[in-house]
């Protein structure tokens, strides 16, 4: 049975953290294709002057290493067997958790249900899931995500979804790339990147350029099936 890994990351995802727009994100990957990754973005790191060991968050980015950031964009579009969802929440004062018996953890997860949902599609396959650590209770919430997908998919029983870990960003490679895909639809969708000659603001246009060039327009939700790169841009109803 084949096996395909995906690493979740987010960016405020709290309920009161002052910002009105949260962003989940996900980078797919085939098991088998994880080393061939790892030592290519190690090898990158190496040729930039970057320890490969070094954790890269989007809060590093900057115009001194922006050959990289650019390069490692490159690499995600080269790399075939890589896949990126994100979902984009704007609005989030308008949530009314209670309106639908919800909590704000509750809601969380679901929200996570919908991120990962497009990339349970191969039969005779199983899915191991790497999720940024978020608080100390989180595993009992993503046990209870883990069993709504399992029920979800059970008129697939050839797709397999295995216990979800809980991680520290820095001790998986692919968690650092997730991290800055999310951080740079957080940055874009927040509007923060007004200053055009900021590294953030750079790294932001290139991948808008790049994602055009396979027909993706990053500031609106692709269709469902896309594979390469797929966006959801959800908002609240209005109760």
């Amino acid at each position: 049975m084949k096996r395909y890994n995906i690493y979740c990351d987010e960016s405020c995802h709290l309920e009161h953290d002052m910002s009105n727009v949260m962003t989940l994100g996900a980078i797919m990957c085939d098991d088998e294709k994880k080393s061939t990754f790892n030592n290519n973005f190690r090898e990158l790191k190496k040729k930039h002057g970057i320890n490969s060991y070094q954790e890269i968050k989007w809060v590093s980015v900057s115009n001194s290493k922006i050959d990289f950031y650019k390069e490692l964009i490159d690499l995600f579009f080269d790399s075939d067997y890589l896949r990126l969802r994100v979902l984009i929440i704007n609005n989030k004062y308008k949530l009314n958790h209670n309106a639908f018996n919800n909590d704000h953890n509750i809601w969380y997860y679901k929200m996570y249900y919908f991120l990962l949902n497009p990339f349970m599609k191969t039969d005779y396959s199983e899915y191991k899931l790497y999720i940024d650590l978020k608080d100390s209770y989180s595993q009992k919430y993503l046990d209870s995500l883990r069993e709504i997908m399992i029920s979800n998919f059970s008129y697939r029983p050839l797709i397999r979804i295995l216990p979800i870990n809980i991680v520290n960003s820095f001790e998986i490679e692919l968690m650092e790339v997730v991290d800055i895909f999310t951080g740079l639809f957080s940055h874009m969708s927040r509007n923060l990147n007004y200053n055009k000659v900021n590294g953030k603001s750079i790294l932001i246009d290139y991948f808008e350029e790049k994602s055009s060039k396979i027909g993706i327009n990053i500031h609106s939700t692709t269709e469902y099936a896309s594979e390469k790169i797929n966006l959801l841009y959800w908002e609240p109803r209005n109760v």
